[in-house]
């Protein structure tokens, strides 16, 4: 491994990861806990220790006021997390993950990591993109690059699928943000055409609505609202996931619920669920159409649909890309790495850059021959007023234009000795600069203009989008030639130098509290569990969905429908427990704190402490129609237990063993009955310990 890494992190809403070119391949790193992907969850112990990953996670239930969950959707806010008296910022909770990330890919590849490329929702705007790079820098690293997610996955598709051109529509349906985007593929170069998105719509949204109806269920058929206490609302969340998982590899499933003395079960059938998420679809829909008119193209033009993020698992999703598209969507590339081996390769070529600066280094690497031309996902403009004084948002760079890019345009006085013109930037579509669309980048003065009468003062604003689409603007007084300099003197939400050294300081005393206290992971300042099964494995149970997804496709190429975790890309409302969770709990309606979980189809348990064999008690090479067979049975004894167990009245623990025993056969299901997802399992399958020799009778006797 080189001296100098620059990493690839996919910063998710419910799960992130990183990734780095190794020996010429991209290399998906894994966690200090074995995994692929981590949970974007951080945990404040009371003692000052910060947690991030599986063990927050499961924090979430048991003290929801110190976890904090879904920041991602909150970047670019003025939304904070008061824990112990303290405000934490979005900035500083996402600054942590990245922290976890970069200590697990030095780990992984035994070098000082201070660079990276971070990946990004396409329609971030540039405020959300801002806080991204502060969150880096309190994160000690230095964010060279941003990459737009549907971008990368297009860069991690063209890598393994030759050079004829073709046209790909990717469609990032993540755990909290839907973004899709047309591009060009020609050979080595990548070219976006269009983009569009929702940046708040995802897994999350899915499962709050289906938590809402199992809440609904319970209150018609006990009276009992199961909003009222944050751990049963929790719960219901928790069994809201998991039924949407079960819904995408089955027809119905059954949910035991319990609260206030009272339990139920309620039925759901793979039609209900798709008529309760149907307009959230139906708004993705709406994007594509928009993308493709957008581009100027046809769907007969479209080559590839690429489905990527956990939540185009559902087949709810897979049938609306089908029928709208009138194609099958690939199924020859793995939805959750995608986008973390194309911000990878992206960050490969700004290593090319830094080598090609010293000549002692050319030579040692093969130099990764890829062309990435992304485009603005929002016009850029300033507020203006037109001849009757009305103000107008007067758009400079429009939408879809190439990145990097520069525009200039001229405006003038408009009063008699006018001696000040403030410039307010805009981003956004909307010509009413008041829309709640378009969003106000931030302000600039010029100041000592000469005294003239209105219009005789020129001013020329040029405004910049760099590769990363974070903006820059510069304005030049014509006649003086006086200039307000390079940046926005503040951008709007834009942490101030105080600000950030404030937040730093912050994370720092709660490190140094556990430095003190002995605390932390062999001394480092954020923590996760010290080994996995501490984490994921408790009493003898198995872990759990995505907890599973430890080691599933360890190869650098991407791999069919595979094993992996909802790239829940996010989620909900940044969540937790005094901001939306004690405090709004007993609101009705209210959306439920999102746990972080697999969106739609099994996990691989590749790395888990489940065999899948040994699960069926049959051999490895047992034949498809056996494991069929085995399955079909195990499922209808469980199903039928289930639903005696619910007219009996019987407890909740025997119920929700059931369940998990139908959750495990879904999951043996969907890997072993697929030949290319059983091959993977096949390579990577966890060995199993050998059963102890019983002694030998003689000698027992002697």
């Amino acid at each position: 491994m080189p001296d100098h890494v620059v990493i690839g992190i996919d910063l998710g809403t419910t799960f992130s990861a990183v990734a780095a070119i190794d020996h010429g391949r991209p290399r998906v790193l894994h966690n200090r806990s074995g995994g692929r992907a981590t949970p974007s969850v951080v945990y404040f112990e009371p003692g000052g220790e910060v947690v991030v990953g599986d063990v927050a996670r499961n924090q979430a239930i048991a003290e929801p006021e110190r976890t904090v969950q879904c920041i991602k959707r909150e970047m670019g806010t003025a939304f904070s997390v008061s824990i112990d008296g303290e405000e934490y910022l979005p900035e500083t909770i996402s600054g942590l993950i990245l922290k976890a990330l970069k200590e697990d890919a030095e780990a992984a590849l035994g070098t000082a990591v201070v660079d990276a490329v971070v990946t990004v929702p396409a329609y971030f705007k540039d405020s959300q993109r801002t806080a991204t790079r502060k969150a880096g820098e309190i994160a000690d690293l230095n964010v060279i690059a941003m990459i737009n997610e549907p971008t990368a996955a297009a860069v991690a598709y063209g890598l393994v699928h030759g050079e004829a051109a073709r046209k790909l529509l990717v469609y990032d349906f993540g755990g909290g943000t839907f973004d899709v985007t047309v591009l060009d593929v020609d050979g080595n170069e990548l070219t976006v055409i269009a983009t569009d998105g929702v940046s708040k719509l995802g897994g999350v949204d899915i499962d709050n609505r289906l938590a809402d109806y199992l809440v609904d269920q319970f209150k018609g058929r006990h009276g009992a609202d199961l909003r009222a206490d944050p751990a049963t609302r929790l719960d219901v969340q928790q069994k809201a996931e998991q039924a949407k998982i079960d819904l995408s590899a089955r027809q119905s499933t059954k949910v035991m619920l319990a609260g206030g003395g009272a339990s139920t079960r309620v039925d759901i059938t793979r039609e209900q669920f798709d008529e309760l998420i149907g307009d959230l679809l139906a708004q993705t829909e709406e994007c594509m159409n928009r993308a493709l008119s957008d581009a100027g193209l046809g769907w007969e033009e479209i080559d590839v649909v690429l489905p990527v993020g956990g939540s185009s698992r559902l087949a709810s999703v897979r049938e609306l890309l089908e029928r709208v598209t009138g194609k099958a969507p690939a199924r020859d590339a793995n939805p959750d790495d995608c986008v973390v081996i194309g911000a990878a390769m992206r960050a490969d070529l700004d290593l090319e850059e830094h080598e090609r600066s010293e000549p002692s280094r050319t030579g040692e690497r093969e130099p990764l021959d890829i062309v990435i031309n992304d485009v603005a996902s929002h016009s850029l403009g300033v507020r203006a007023l037109t001849p009757d004084g009305t103000p107008v948002n007067s758009i400079i760079i429009p939408r879809l234009t190439r990145l990097p890019c520069e525009r200039k345009r001229e405006y003038r006085t408009r009063s008699d000795g006018q001696r000040a013109i403030e410039i307010e930037v805009l981003q956004g579509e909307d010509s009413d600069p008041f829309s709640v669309d378009v969003e106000s980048v931030g302000t600039m003065r010029v100041d000592d203009l000469p005294p003239r009468p209105a219009g005789a003062v020129k001013l020329r604003v040029t405004l910049r989008y760099d590769g990363s689409g974070v903006v820059e603007v510069v304005a030049e007084e014509l006649d003086g030639h006086r200039v307000a300099r390079a940046q926005l003197l503040q951008k709007s939400g834009e942490l101030d130098d105080d600000t950030l050294e404030e937040q730093r300081a912050l994370i720092q005393r709660r490190f140094e509290a556990v430095s003190e206290s002995g605390g932390g992971a062999d001394g480092a300042p954020v923590s996760r569990q010290s080994t996995a099964d501490e984490a994921t494995v408790a009493d003898g149970e198995e872990p759990a969905g995505d907890e599973a997804a430890t080691d599933a496709q360890q190869a650098p190429d991407l791999d069919a429908e595979g094993a992996a975790r909802e790239r829940s890309d996010e989620n909900g409302e940044a969540v937790s427990g005094k901001d939306a969770g004690t405090e709004a709990a007993g609101e009705a309606g209210a959306e439920p704190p999102a746990v972080a979980s697999d969106p739609s189809t099994p996990a691989a348990t590749n790395g888990s402490t489940m065999d899948l064999y040994q699960l069926l008690e049959l051999e490895q090479d047992a034949a498809e129609e056996d494991i069929a067979r085995r399955i079909e049975g195990r499922r209808t004894a469980a199903e039928q237990a289930l639903s005696a167990l619910s007219a009996e009245g019987g407890s909740d623990e025997e119920a929700e063993k059931l369940n998990a025993e139908l959750h495990e056969l879904d999951q043996a299901a969907a890997i072993l009955l697929d030949p290319t997802t059983r091959a993977d399992y096949d390579a990577h399958a966890p060995e199993v310990p050998d059963a102890p020799q019983a002694p030998d009778p003689a000698e027992s006797e002697s």
